[in-house]
């Protein structure tokens, strides 16, 4: 882990935050695991924090290595150690929208854009590559064990429109005959301290009992107490309401300048016209690199025919490099 954050604060000079990304693109239980772990990444569920950054290693997932197209054509930069990396990084897929973002880019708008599920993404990008430029394809959020209260036609105009809002609720069951509730998902950034404070008021009159028997899936409890009058339904609206959380989703572009707010079939076209730009340029970079290749050889033919490769040897790297260029017309790069 230290070897990548060293890499990437060079570009952004905050150490910290790089490795909170790095955790959550590696946890298992994310949206959409980036990275491989080994160590104590920590976990949603129950949440923990990870290990110290010497305790954590991480290497690329196989999904990821499918999902990045990396070209043949290399950037090599030297700064104490050699370090290859490609020019061009292209994805099949918008990373954003498998793993959500969430930031303030260029200091203008704040971009929030929670997961979206992937088998979703791939059957819109499928369509869009046949040239179906409008697919009637539902993207569904991929936001766990919820539910999600928004209706189908406001989710599909802010998947249209790129701005909007996602009511999710938690997943619970109410027992009405042994009077009780069991919560087994729930929104981020809601937790068992939330449901406390909703129902403290019954807990410090003894009409309930919380209890928090979470192990690899979230199970909240609220059992009624035997002889307790306590309605039921009541109970189950306070859980609900303690526990449901509204999403806004932004999807943003900054176009020369401007904040540009983006659909998913527009930010999935604009990964797609990217990954193509990217094999135009790689496919030009090779045959340019071979063309090289072959006027080097001509002009090796030619000065063997001449015998004027004899008198390279006397000559400094310099005054070859200008010999070559006068004598056999091409260009410094070709003569070096």
């Amino acid at each position: 882990s230290s070897k990548a954050i060293g890499e990437v604060v060079v570009a952004h000079p905050h150490p910290s935050s790089i490795y909170g990304v790095l955790v959550q693109m590696t946890q298992p239980d994310g949206a959409f695991p980036v990275f491989d772990g080994q160590g104590n990444f920590g976990s949603k569920i129950p949440p923990s924090g990870p290990a110290a950054v010497r305790y954590t290693e991480l290497m690329l997932s196989d999904l990821s290595i499918k999902l990045f197209e990396s070209f043949s054509d290399s950037l090599e930069m030297v700064e104490g150690e050699m370090i290859v990396e490609p020019k061009r990084l292209a994805s099949y897929l918008p990373l954003s929208l498998l793993i959500g973002s969430s930031g303030i880019p260029v200091g203008l708008k704040r971009l929030n854009a929670p997961a979206l599920n992937p088998v979703d993404l791939v059957d819109c990008a499928i369509e869009l590559m046949k040239g179906n430029k409008n697919p009637n394809i539902l993207v569904r959020p991929n936001i766990g064990n919820v539910l999600v209260k928004t209706p189908k036609s406001e989710w599909k105009k802010l998947l249209e429109n790129g701005e909007g809002k996602c009511i999710c609720a938690p997943n619970m069951v109410v027992d009405e005959q042994n009077r009780k509730i069991t919560v087994t998902g729930i929104p981020e950034e809601k937790d068992f301290t939330h449901l406390v404070s909703a129902l403290q008021e019954e807990i410090d009159k003894d009409q309930i009992d919380v209890r928090d028997e979470t192990t690899k899936e979230v199970c909240f409890v609220v059992e009624i107490l035997p002889h307790k009058k306590v309605n039921i339904k009541d109970l189950a609206k306070k859980v609900d309401k303690a526990l449901t959380k509204t999403v806004t989703y932004k999807f943003i572009f900054c176009d020369n300048g401007y904040i540009i707010y983006c659909g998913i079939q527009a930010t999935m076209l604009r990964c797609q016209e990217y990954l193509k730009e990217c094999c135009k340029k790689s496919t030009q970079t090779e045959i340019d690199e071979k063309q090289k290749q072959l006027d080097v050889l001509e002009i090796i033919e030619l000065m063997k025919k001449d015998g004027s490769i004899t008198k390279l040897s006397k000559m400094t790297k310099n005054q070859a490099i200008e010999y070559i260029v006068k004598t056999y017309e091409t260009n410094e790069n070709i003569a070096k």
